[in-house]
């Protein structure tokens, strides 16, 4: 969602409308507008908002981090 406009994606009329949008949220799927924060893990791009949904265990497959066996 724009911080501006509080819509996604921007609506006409909002700086960030148009050829702003630097990519799309992997996550809700709407454009992630210039001045907004985000993250990028691996590619994946997410809002500040929507990389809150996703569980430890989702950010660390994206990260390409695997579970490890103990050998004991």
């Amino acid at each position: 969602m724009c911080y501006l406009c509080k819509e996604a994606p921007c609506q006409v009329g909002c700086p960030n409308w148009a050829d702003s949008s630097l990519d799309d949220c992997s996550e809700c799927g709407s454009s992630i507008c210039q001045g907004q924060r985000f993250y990028d893990l691996n590619g994946y791009k997410f809002h500040k908002e929507c990389i809150s949904l996703l569980s430890s265990t989702d950010i660390l497959e994206i990260l390409e981090i695997e579970p490890r066996t103990c050998a004991g």
